[in-house]
């Protein structure tokens, strides 16, 4: 004997009865048959998932699960059945409340606060009995779930290290409005302010407000943001202009910044600026002013167009000159190589001049790179070391004659001490006639020269041959005393007078005088 639901068919392999014979005789079985049928027929099979009407990601909904049976009508579980949801389409996750447990001798289960997350169209949400009895899974129909009301701001597309972006390059920036879920918002629109942080000095070059189109704004090539100081530890930080977004108290929402991490809307990392390729050279350590043979030190650095250190790659040598150099001379090392900044150190020049100023010149090279000056700069004597004569003593001299010599202080590199006062003195160190050094011996240097004029009568009056004058410092210098070159005294051209060259003595009357 077969028994379908609905439907009772009876068949016997004996010979045929009379009706009322045969029903006599399965009384007993049909009596069970209808026991039984009843409870069979109600046994629940399935889930089933009440209507979901369109939602709001986010914001909590009622899911009723029903167990149902082979003819789809509600029917009671015969144990505790738990039921938990999933999502059956879509890519958001389904979060808040999502089980619950149809009781004993109960059919159906109000699951409430449930949530999704992503706003989207043909959702569909999953029973599944996941304790109790077994039971198929039921599928909620296709809803959709909008976005939530406005909740923060996101950094989309902002710079981040790595990698390093050149100082004066356009900076990409997308920022988007999203609910609390991360949704879109499109229908919001704002205006955003972006400020660069830690700046140091620096600007956010072409920086202006934007308002969201669509919940997004971008700045790109158009906009040309950009940043021509470099450092390495710039963010940026977004605020958008209106009323405060919903529930936008706690972390970053109605302001953002981009280094923030992913989960506080931001991208996690600071970025860099580096400098650009080198377009000149300066003296970053500018030569001093200092006196003549004394070490001048600087440093040449290579810069990029908007001043930032820049670097030679490869290495480039440079060659320091002196300008204005008016005969002088620039000794040491005057060239070295470059790559950032090199110092240029035991440099000297041996006379003094006012006007003096250093070149530097890079070797040829890609890119090519000009010629940096330094700033004019001084160098004066050094202390006084020793006399010489610039004017000696005329050669031959008449006796009586003026002497007119000439004495300078200078310093070891033989510059004149223009701004030393000595008292030079005059004396005879060689004398062959015996004479007197007549006239003005001392004379006060001026500008750091004693100058012998007719004035002062300086003379010798007995002639002889191989006379020198002998000149030396009122104060203490290296080398005290000076000799000039030899030099004569002529007796003078015509005769003046008669003179005894040899007197009479007293003597006897009589004896040769």
């Amino acid at each position: 004997m077969t028994v379908k639901a609905h439907d009772i068919t009876f068949r016997s392999s004996k010979k045929r009865e009379s009706p009322r014979t045969a029903v006599a005789g399965l009384l007993p079985a049909i009596l069970a048959i209808l026991a039984c049928a009843p409870t069979a027929l109600a046994q629940p099979v399935a889930l089933s998932v009440s209507a979901i009407a369109d939602q709001t990601a986010g914001i909590g909904f009622n899911v009723t699960v029903t167990s149902i049976d082979a003819s789809l009508a509600p029917s009671n579980v015969t144990t505790d059945t738990t039921v938990t949801l999933s999502v059956q389409a879509g890519t958001g996750v389904v979060g808040g409340t999502i089980s619950g447990t149809i009781t004993t001798g109960s059919n159906s289960v109000l699951i409430s606060g449930t949530t999704y997350s992503v706003a989207e169209a043909g959702v569909m949400l999953r029973a599944s009995a996941t304790t109790g009895m077994s039971l198929a899974p039921g599928d909620s129909n296709a809803f959709t779930v909008v976005h939530g009301v406005a909740h923060h701001l996101r950094f989309i597309v902002a710079p981040t290290y790595p990698p390093n972006r050149t100082a004066g390059s356009t900076l990409d920036v997308t920022i988007r409005i999203e609910d609390s879920q991360s949704n879109l918002v499109d229908d919001d629109d704002r205006e955003i302010t972006l400020t660069l942080m830690n700046p140091n000095g620096a600007t956010l070059n072409n920086n202006a407000p934007k308002t969201t189109t669509g919940g997004v704004a971008t700045w790109d090539a158009a906009d040309n943001l950009n940043i021509t100081k470099t450092a390495t530890n710039y963010y940026l930080r977004a605020t958008h202009a209106g009323t405060s977004f919903s529930g936008a108290g706690a972390g970053y929402a109605d302001t953002i910044n981009s280094n923030a991490t992913v989960a506080n809307y931001g991208l996690g990392a600071m970025f860099r600026i580096v400098a650009d390729t080198v377009d000149h050279i300066v003296f970053s350590v500018q030569p001093a002013g200092t006196t003549a043979g004394t070490a001048v030190s600087v440093s040449v650095q290579a810069r990029d167009v908007y001043e930032n250190i820049a670097t030679f790659s490869p290495t480039r040598s440079v060659t320091l000159t002196l300008e204005n150099a008016g005969g002088a001379t620039l000794s040491g090392t005057v060239t070295r190589n470059v790559t950032t900044t090199t110092a240029f150190g035991g440099l000297s020049i041996d006379k003094p001049g006012t006007t003096y100023f250093l070149r530097a010149t890079p070797a040829a090279g890609a890119p090519a790179v000009p010629s940096g000056d330094s700033n004019q700069f001084t160098i004066t004597h050094n202390t006084p070391d020793h006399l010489a004569f610039v004017a000696q003593p005329t050669d031959p001299t008449t006796a009586g004659q003026p002497i007119l010599p000439s004495i300078e202080v200078r310093d070891a590199l033989d510059n004149v001490c223009t701004d030393v006062v000595r008292t030079i003195t005059l004396s005879l160190a060689a004398n062959p006639g015996g004479a007197t050094l007549l006239g003005d011996v001392e004379l006060d240097t001026v500008d750091g020269v004693a100058d012998w004029t007719a004035g002062e009568n300086l003379r010798i009056t007995k002639a002889a041959a191989g006379y020198q004058l002998q000149a030396s410092s009122s104060l203490p210098i290296t080398s005290q005393t000076v000799n000039s070159a030899f030099f004569d005294i002529e007796p003078e051209a015509a005769a003046h007078h008669l003179t005894f060259t040899t007197q009479p003595v007293n003597t006897t009357v009589g004896a040769d005088l």
